[in-house]
Protein backbone atom coordinates (compact mmCIF):
# COMPACT_ATOMS: atom_id res chain seq x y z
CA UNK A 1 0.00 0.00 0.00
CA UNK A 2 2.81 2.43 0.69
CA UNK A 3 4.72 1.37 -2.26
CA UNK A 4 1.76 2.22 -4.77
CA UNK A 5 1.10 5.23 -3.20
CA UNK A 6 4.69 6.70 -3.54
CA UNK A 7 4.64 5.39 -6.99
CA UNK A 8 1.95 7.11 -8.13
CA UNK A 9 3.33 10.90 -6.06
CA UNK A 10 6.14 10.49 -8.48
CA UNK A 11 4.22 9.82 -11.18
CA UNK A 12 1.85 12.57 -10.65
CA UNK A 13 4.93 15.20 -9.90
CA UNK A 14 6.38 14.78 -13.34
CA UNK A 15 5.56 17.81 -15.53
CA UNK A 16 3.79 16.66 -18.53
CA UNK A 17 6.20 16.86 -21.66
CA UNK A 18 4.57 17.43 -25.20
CA UNK A 19 6.19 15.39 -27.90
CA UNK A 20 5.45 17.51 -30.41
CA UNK A 21 7.04 20.61 -28.90
CA UNK A 22 10.62 18.48 -27.77
CA UNK A 23 10.78 17.41 -31.71
CA UNK A 24 10.18 20.81 -32.18
CA UNK A 25 12.91 21.91 -30.13
CA UNK A 26 15.59 19.39 -31.75
CA UNK A 27 15.46 16.90 -28.92
CA UNK A 28 13.58 13.78 -28.60
CA UNK A 29 11.28 13.72 -25.67
CA UNK A 30 13.05 11.98 -22.45
CA UNK A 31 11.07 12.28 -18.98
CA UNK A 32 12.70 13.64 -15.73
CA UNK A 33 13.58 10.10 -14.77
CA UNK A 34 15.46 9.47 -17.83
CA UNK A 35 17.44 12.65 -17.52
CA UNK A 36 18.30 11.71 -13.56
CA UNK A 37 19.28 8.55 -14.80
CA UNK A 38 21.35 9.04 -17.78
CA UNK A 39 24.16 11.18 -17.01
CA UNK A 40 25.66 11.22 -20.84
CA UNK A 41 22.40 13.39 -22.08
CA UNK A 42 22.82 16.96 -21.35
CA UNK A 43 20.01 18.72 -19.27
CA UNK A 44 18.91 21.79 -20.90
CA UNK A 45 18.13 24.94 -18.04
CA UNK A 46 16.68 28.09 -18.75
CA UNK A 47 19.98 29.92 -18.77
CA UNK A 48 21.66 27.70 -21.09
CA UNK A 49 18.61 28.84 -24.08
CA UNK A 50 19.45 32.48 -22.67
CA UNK A 51 23.04 31.92 -23.41
CA UNK A 52 22.39 30.82 -26.95
CA UNK A 53 19.97 33.57 -27.43
CA UNK A 54 22.56 36.06 -26.16
CA UNK A 55 25.21 34.86 -28.49
CA UNK A 56 22.66 34.48 -31.22
CA UNK A 57 22.49 38.62 -31.03
CA UNK A 58 26.20 39.00 -30.62
CA UNK A 59 26.54 37.91 -34.18
CA UNK A 60 24.09 39.25 -35.67
CA UNK A 61 25.27 42.46 -34.15
CA UNK A 62 28.45 41.99 -35.80
CA UNK A 63 27.38 41.02 -39.19
CA UNK A 64 25.70 43.85 -39.07
CA UNK A 65 28.17 46.24 -38.37
CA UNK A 66 30.58 44.72 -40.99
CA UNK A 67 27.53 45.11 -43.15
CA UNK A 68 27.66 48.89 -42.48
CA UNK A 69 31.84 49.23 -42.24
CA UNK A 70 32.75 50.84 -45.95
CA UNK A 71 34.24 49.15 -48.73
CA UNK A 72 37.61 50.43 -47.56
CA UNK A 73 37.33 48.74 -44.13
CA UNK A 74 35.99 45.81 -45.66
CA UNK A 75 38.61 44.68 -47.98
CA UNK A 76 41.28 45.79 -45.15
CA UNK A 77 39.25 42.73 -43.21
CA UNK A 78 39.27 40.49 -46.28
CA UNK A 79 43.23 40.99 -47.02
CA UNK A 80 43.63 39.76 -43.22
CA UNK A 81 41.23 37.02 -43.14
CA UNK A 82 43.19 33.54 -42.96
CA UNK A 83 43.78 32.40 -46.42
CA UNK A 84 43.69 28.68 -47.83
CA UNK A 85 47.44 28.47 -47.98
CA UNK A 86 49.42 27.71 -50.59
CA UNK A 87 50.69 24.39 -51.75
CA UNK A 88 54.64 23.90 -52.00
CA UNK A 89 56.39 24.80 -55.03
CA UNK A 90 57.53 21.19 -55.70
CA UNK A 91 53.77 19.67 -55.94
CA UNK A 92 53.17 22.03 -59.54
CA UNK A 93 57.06 22.34 -60.14
CA UNK A 94 59.52 25.41 -61.17
CA UNK A 95 59.77 26.95 -64.43
CA UNK A 96 63.67 26.82 -65.13
CA UNK A 97 65.60 29.55 -66.49
CA UNK A 98 68.38 29.16 -69.26
CA UNK A 99 71.93 29.17 -67.62
CA UNK A 100 73.82 32.45 -68.27
CA UNK A 101 76.27 31.94 -70.64
CA UNK A 102 79.96 33.00 -69.72
CA UNK A 103 83.34 33.15 -71.57
CA UNK A 104 85.09 30.79 -69.34
CA UNK A 105 82.88 27.82 -70.53
CA UNK A 106 84.11 28.16 -74.37
CA UNK A 107 86.98 26.01 -74.72
CA UNK A 108 88.38 28.12 -77.15
CA UNK A 109 88.58 30.92 -75.18
CA UNK A 110 90.09 29.20 -72.10
CA UNK A 111 92.48 27.42 -74.05
CA UNK A 112 93.91 30.67 -75.40
CA UNK A 113 94.13 31.91 -72.29
CA UNK A 114 96.00 29.08 -70.41
CA UNK A 115 98.19 28.98 -73.48
CA UNK A 116 98.73 32.96 -73.45
CA UNK A 117 99.90 32.53 -69.43
CA UNK A 118 102.00 29.90 -70.05
CA UNK A 119 103.85 31.72 -72.45
CA UNK A 120 104.28 34.61 -70.54
CA UNK A 121 105.22 32.67 -67.23
CA UNK A 122 108.08 31.15 -69.24
CA UNK A 123 109.04 34.50 -70.81
CA UNK A 124 108.51 36.74 -67.31
CA UNK A 125 111.74 35.70 -65.52
CA UNK A 126 114.15 36.42 -68.48
CA UNK A 127 112.78 40.38 -69.16
CA UNK A 128 113.63 42.17 -65.86
CA UNK A 129 116.29 44.08 -67.76
CA UNK A 130 113.72 44.66 -70.71
CA UNK A 131 110.90 46.15 -68.11
CA UNK A 132 113.78 49.20 -67.04
CA UNK A 133 114.55 49.76 -70.37
CA UNK A 134 110.76 50.19 -71.12
CA UNK A 135 110.36 52.48 -68.36
CA UNK A 136 113.13 54.90 -69.97
CA UNK A 137 111.36 54.41 -73.17
CA UNK A 138 108.35 55.71 -72.22
CA UNK A 139 109.30 59.20 -70.54
CA UNK A 140 112.43 59.56 -71.51
CA UNK A 141 113.04 62.16 -75.13
CA UNK A 142 117.17 62.51 -74.43
CA UNK A 143 118.40 62.16 -77.51
CA UNK A 144 121.44 59.64 -77.02
CA UNK A 145 122.33 57.53 -79.67
CA UNK A 146 124.10 55.13 -77.96
CA UNK A 147 120.17 54.43 -75.97
CA UNK A 148 118.70 53.84 -79.52
CA UNK A 149 120.78 50.86 -80.90
CA UNK A 150 118.70 47.63 -81.96
CA UNK A 151 117.01 44.51 -79.50
CA UNK A 152 118.49 41.64 -78.71
CA UNK A 153 116.93 38.72 -80.37
CA UNK A 154 115.77 37.59 -76.99
CA UNK A 155 113.88 41.36 -76.18
CA UNK A 156 112.52 41.33 -79.66
CA UNK A 157 110.92 38.14 -79.02
CA UNK A 158 109.34 38.77 -75.37
CA UNK A 159 108.13 42.28 -77.20
CA UNK A 160 106.41 39.98 -79.41
CA UNK A 161 104.45 37.99 -76.77
CA UNK A 162 103.88 41.07 -75.40
CA UNK A 163 101.87 41.91 -77.98
CA UNK A 164 100.29 39.26 -78.69
CA UNK A 165 99.41 39.46 -74.83
CA UNK A 166 98.06 43.30 -75.78
CA UNK A 167 95.67 41.95 -78.89
CA UNK A 168 94.04 38.51 -77.23
CA UNK A 169 93.25 40.84 -74.41
CA UNK A 170 91.80 43.84 -76.05
CA UNK A 171 90.06 41.40 -78.49
CA UNK A 172 88.27 40.31 -75.37
CA UNK A 173 86.86 43.24 -73.74
CA UNK A 174 85.96 44.09 -76.93
CA UNK A 175 83.59 40.93 -77.55
CA UNK A 176 82.49 41.74 -73.79
CA UNK A 177 81.46 45.24 -74.54
CA UNK A 178 79.04 44.69 -77.68
CA UNK A 179 77.62 41.95 -75.87
CA UNK A 180 76.73 44.08 -72.88
CA UNK A 181 76.03 47.15 -75.52
CA UNK A 182 73.54 44.94 -77.38
CA UNK A 183 72.52 42.74 -74.19
CA UNK A 184 68.62 43.71 -74.70
CA UNK A 185 68.92 43.92 -78.71
CA UNK A 186 70.25 41.06 -80.10
CA UNK A 187 71.50 37.51 -78.87
CA UNK A 188 75.75 38.03 -78.78
CA UNK A 189 77.02 34.78 -77.26
CA UNK A 190 81.16 34.48 -76.21
CA UNK A 191 82.57 32.89 -79.58
CA UNK A 192 85.56 31.83 -80.25
CA UNK A 193 86.16 32.87 -83.72
CA UNK A 194 84.74 35.85 -83.14
CA UNK A 195 87.39 36.13 -80.71
CA UNK A 196 90.13 35.54 -83.21
CA UNK A 197 88.45 37.98 -85.67
CA UNK A 198 89.02 40.71 -83.24
CA UNK A 199 92.73 39.63 -82.67
CA UNK A 200 93.27 39.86 -86.36
CA UNK A 201 91.45 42.89 -86.40
CA UNK A 202 93.41 44.56 -83.53
CA UNK A 203 96.58 42.83 -85.07
CA UNK A 204 96.24 45.05 -88.68
CA UNK A 205 95.65 48.32 -86.14
CA UNK A 206 98.99 48.22 -84.54
CA UNK A 207 101.16 47.17 -87.81
CA UNK A 208 99.18 49.82 -89.82
CA UNK A 209 99.79 52.01 -86.64
CA UNK A 210 103.46 51.33 -86.23
CA UNK A 211 104.60 51.56 -90.22
CA UNK A 212 102.21 54.87 -89.80
CA UNK A 213 104.21 56.30 -87.38
CA UNK A 214 107.35 55.13 -88.78
CA UNK A 215 106.73 56.79 -92.26
CA UNK A 216 105.44 59.81 -90.61
CA UNK A 217 108.80 60.32 -88.49
CA UNK A 218 111.14 59.19 -91.19
CA UNK A 219 109.54 62.02 -93.33
CA UNK A 220 109.28 64.99 -90.63
CA UNK A 221 112.10 64.17 -88.25
CA UNK A 222 115.68 62.42 -87.82
CA UNK A 223 115.95 58.51 -87.37
CA UNK A 224 117.27 59.50 -83.59
CA UNK A 225 113.43 61.03 -83.03
CA UNK A 226 111.58 58.62 -84.89
CA UNK A 227 113.46 55.45 -83.06
CA UNK A 228 112.72 57.10 -79.75
CA UNK A 229 108.79 58.17 -80.97
CA UNK A 230 108.74 53.77 -81.69
CA UNK A 231 110.30 53.09 -78.55
CA UNK A 232 107.94 55.16 -76.44
CA UNK A 233 104.97 53.59 -78.71
CA UNK A 234 105.87 49.93 -78.22
CA UNK A 235 106.95 50.87 -74.05
CA UNK A 236 103.16 52.19 -74.09
CA UNK A 237 101.51 49.05 -75.48
CA UNK A 238 103.79 46.49 -73.44
CA UNK A 239 102.77 47.96 -70.35
CA UNK A 240 98.98 48.53 -70.89
CA UNK A 241 98.82 44.84 -71.91
CA UNK A 242 99.88 43.89 -68.55
CA UNK A 243 97.41 46.46 -67.69
CA UNK A 244 94.53 44.84 -69.52
CA UNK A 245 95.31 41.33 -67.69
CA UNK A 246 93.03 41.73 -64.51
CA UNK A 247 89.93 43.59 -66.27
CA UNK A 248 89.99 40.63 -69.32
CA UNK A 249 90.32 37.67 -66.43
CA UNK A 250 87.17 39.81 -64.93
CA UNK A 251 85.38 40.10 -67.86
CA UNK A 252 85.74 36.16 -68.74
CA UNK A 253 85.11 34.68 -65.09
CA UNK A 254 83.26 37.26 -63.87
CA UNK A 255 80.44 38.47 -66.14
CA UNK A 256 78.53 40.50 -63.32
CA UNK A 257 81.57 42.88 -63.21
CA UNK A 258 82.12 42.78 -66.97
CA UNK A 259 80.59 46.52 -67.12
CA UNK A 260 83.20 47.71 -64.90
CA UNK A 261 85.98 45.59 -66.27
CA UNK A 262 85.17 47.07 -70.18
CA UNK A 263 85.12 50.75 -68.64
CA UNK A 264 88.68 50.14 -66.59
CA UNK A 265 89.97 48.58 -69.66
CA UNK A 266 89.47 51.22 -71.95
CA UNK A 267 90.92 53.85 -69.46
CA UNK A 268 94.19 51.91 -68.97
CA UNK A 269 94.37 51.64 -72.92
CA UNK A 270 93.69 55.18 -73.35
CA UNK A 271 96.17 56.32 -70.41
CA UNK A 272 98.83 54.21 -72.42
CA UNK A 273 97.91 55.75 -75.62
CA UNK A 274 97.92 59.56 -74.07
CA UNK A 275 101.02 59.23 -72.65
CA UNK A 276 102.30 58.23 -76.24
CA UNK A 277 101.20 60.84 -77.63
CA UNK A 278 102.44 63.41 -74.85
CA UNK A 279 106.00 62.01 -75.76
CA UNK A 280 105.81 62.54 -79.45
CA UNK A 281 104.47 66.19 -78.58
CA UNK A 282 107.51 66.85 -76.77
CA UNK A 283 109.68 64.88 -79.70
CA UNK A 284 108.43 67.11 -82.40
CA UNK A 285 107.11 70.32 -81.17
CA UNK A 286 109.19 73.29 -82.36
CA UNK A 287 106.97 76.22 -82.20
CA UNK A 288 103.70 77.64 -83.00
CA UNK A 289 103.71 76.04 -87.14
CA UNK A 290 104.15 72.21 -85.03
CA UNK A 291 100.96 72.57 -83.62
CA UNK A 292 98.95 72.47 -86.84
CA UNK A 293 100.84 69.47 -87.97
CA UNK A 294 100.35 68.02 -84.20
CA UNK A 295 96.19 68.00 -84.78
CA UNK A 296 96.51 67.02 -88.37
CA UNK A 297 98.90 64.02 -87.01
CA UNK A 298 95.70 63.32 -84.62
CA UNK A 299 92.97 63.04 -86.95
CA UNK A 300 95.16 61.26 -89.61
CA UNK A 301 96.59 59.27 -87.25
CA UNK A 302 94.62 58.82 -83.95
CA UNK A 303 91.10 59.52 -84.21
CA UNK A 304 90.20 58.05 -87.70
CA UNK A 305 91.90 54.61 -87.50
CA UNK A 306 89.95 54.38 -84.20
CA UNK A 307 86.78 55.38 -85.66
CA UNK A 308 87.23 53.00 -88.28
CA UNK A 309 88.19 50.38 -85.98
CA UNK A 310 85.23 50.50 -83.96
CA UNK A 311 82.84 50.22 -87.53
CA UNK A 312 84.68 46.96 -88.60
CA UNK A 313 83.97 45.47 -84.69
CA UNK A 314 80.58 46.46 -84.79
CA UNK A 315 79.83 44.54 -88.07
CA UNK A 316 81.82 41.85 -86.86
CA UNK A 317 79.79 42.10 -83.48
CA UNK A 318 76.91 41.66 -86.07
CA UNK A 319 78.08 39.34 -88.18
CA UNK A 320 76.16 35.82 -87.78
CA UNK A 321 78.80 33.66 -89.33
CA UNK A 322 80.86 34.10 -85.98
CA UNK A 323 77.87 33.23 -84.21
CA UNK A 324 79.44 29.61 -83.07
Amino acid sequence: MTGDSLEHNTTASAPHINPAEALASGHPPVSPADETSRPDVPVHTDADSSASATADNLANDSIARIDSLPATATSTLSKHAPQRPTPPAWHSGIQPLPRPQVAADNPGIISMFIILFIILSITFKHSRKLFGSLWRDLWSVRRRRRQYTKRTPAESRMVAVFYIQLIIFLALLTQCHFRLLWAQGSDISWSFPRTIVYSLMWLAYYLFSLSAYRTVGYTFGQPITTSLWLRGFNAAQVFAGFGLAIPAAIAVFYPDLAGSAVLWGAAIWLLAHIIFIFKGFRIFYSGLPSILDFFLYLCALEITPLALLYSVAQYIARSPMLAS
